[in-house]
């Protein structure tokens, strides 16, 4: 399932984990992501990649950040989006 995010400025995503993997490229803006304690800063091109019942946050910049997230197996709770 590929499911275009937009973020808003300086935003954050609470930490959190799914039962489904999870794999994303952002398009754009500067969002910092921690995944399993770790934490990265990510560019527009870059990817990452969520083993499923993973912890994992986001703060985003001050820019609006878009990307493609991409869950296998499908999210039933985002089916009808």
């Amino acid at each position: 399932m590929l499911v275009l995010v937009d973020l808003e400025a300086n935003s954050t995503l609470p930490t959190h984990s799914d039962p489904n993997e999870q794999a994303g490229y952002l398009l754009k803006g500067d969002l910092e992501f921690t995944i399993d304690g770790e934490h990265k800063i990510l560019h527009p091109g870059d990817i990452y990649f969520i083993r499923s019942n993973v912890e994992h946050s986001a703060k985003v910049g001050p820019n609006p950040v878009q990307l493609l997230d991409i869950f296998t197996p499908i999210r039933e709770d985002l089916k009808s989006e």
